[in-house]
């Protein structure tokens, strides 16, 4: 309860505006699976949710949280028609998606975040499907896409415009670091800062370069 009523205060949940946003989502736009998940968002979040779009919680969310007292950066979410976001971690943690972050949803996407830390200014594009696990670390600046971009594409008969992302559990991408589609990262893997990642990368791997290679082996990490 302590924990709850900082957040009110912090994220100046006493301002009207924002507290009846607060109150909109949680109790009659959002699927909660249980008492807990509870969506906090900053004064400067912007939601941009189509109604045929849903957004379901199994643990509480920190959409935008901030470490610097006087920033204003906007974190976005936006979810075109009948997307769907589905935060699905697990326990008592609050899962914090860091100010100036930008996730997409396109139209019919599905984008799946397990009980994830995502630092500020990282880009998520999802115009299919995005799995990202549990006890992973995505770092400043960091883009996760599984599309090329909108209606531009190369005129090859092979080309596809959009392949699924999925990303292991306990997966650690570094600052700036790029994943584009069709990859898939394997559980406990490491992708180094800067790094361009175009194909999959296994298990307990640290990878680098652009594009990402593998430099290492039965890596182990903690936070």
């Amino acid at each position: 309860m302590k924990r709850v009523i900082l957040l009110f205060l912090k994220y100046k949940l006493y301002f009207p505006y924002v507290f009846y946003r607060f109150i909109y989502y949680n109790f009659f736009r959002i699927r909660r699976e249980n008492v807990r998940s509870v969506l906090f968002f900053s004064r400067y979040s912007i939601f941009d949710v189509s109604k045929s779009a849903q957004i379901c919680l199994t643990q509480p969310i920190l959409f935008g949280w901030c470490n610097m007292r006087k920033s204003r950066l906007e974190t976005s979410l936006y979810m075109n028609n009948k997307s769907c976001i589905h935060f699905n971690g697990k326990g008592r943690n609050i899962m914090r998606i860091g100010y100036g972050s930008y996730i997409h949803v396109g139209t019919c996407a599905y984008l799946q975040i397990g009980n994830t830390f995502i630092h500020r200014e990282v880009k998520i594009i999802c115009n299919k499907r995005i799995t990202i696990g549990n006890d992973c670390i995505i770092a400043m600046g960091a883009v996760i896409r599984d599309n090329d971009g909108g209606n531009h594409k190369i005129l090859s008969s092979n080309y596809t415009n959009c392949k699924p992302v999925t990303i292991g559990n306990h997966v650690w991408i570094g600052e700036n670091a790029m994943i584009l589609k069709g990859v898939t990262i394997g559980d406990g893997a490491i992708i180094a800062a800067g790094s361009l990642v175009t194909k999959d990368i296994p298990p307990h791997c640290l990878a680098m370069g652009s594009p990402a290679k593998i430099v290492r082996e039965n890596v182990e990490w903690q936070a």
